[in-house]
């Protein structure tokens, strides 16, 4: 059997590259513009004017109601996947359905856990990165329905912008002429 040659000489090609790009990016900073998008306020009174005591006033926004749909939705998976389980508990301990799927994601999810902190980590790591990956899985795949937060209020163009048509009946359409 051959043995190979090390070239050792390009792992330190490689560490003056990043080094020199480092020190390039430093001195080079690139344009990076800002992008914010505002949540929208359904309506302009505050609904509290000193949220927690210290936050300031609270308003409602359009992401409101997405949050609440979403853990409700959340929560009704939670109850279905529940009984699943325990109907498959008092079978034959196959999961079935809802629980099957439940099963299988957080599963998944534990693994990529351990995988990633160890075996001596997971167990503490697991039950946080769980939750924040299955609420935002699911606010994700909620934001695929169409029609699904696109509640707002239309306001009348001032300056640039478009103006409103009136289709009647409360419905409205933005007028491009």
């Amino acid at each position: 059997m051959e043995t190979q040659k090390r070239t050792p000489w390009r792992r330190w090609i490689v560490l003056v590259l990043m080094i020199a790009g480092f020190i390039l990016g430093g001195i080079y900073v690139p344009v990076q513009p800002e992008i914010t998008v505002a949540a929208e306020k359904l309506i302009e009174e505050p609904l509290t004017e000193n949220f927690l005591g210290f936050a300031g006033p609270f308003y409602l926004v359009n992401t409101l109601p997405t949050l609440a749909v979403t853990i409700v939705l959340l929560v009704v998976i939670a109850i279905a996947a529940n009984r699943s389980l325990k109907k498959s508990q008092q079978t034959d301990l196959v999961p079935r359905g809802i629980g099957n799927v439940m099963e299988a994601i957080l599963e998944m999810l534990y693994n990529m856990t351990e995988g990633s902190a160890g075996v001596k980590w997971a167990k503490a790591i697991f039950p946080w990165f769980a939750t924040i990956m299955i609420y935002v899985l699911f606010a994700n795949l909620l934001k695929l329905i169409p029609g699904f937060e696109s509640i707002g209020v239309i306001h009348h163009a001032h300056g640039e912008g478009h103006a409103i048509a009136e289709l009647g009946g409360g419905w409205a359409i933005m007028d491009s002429s």
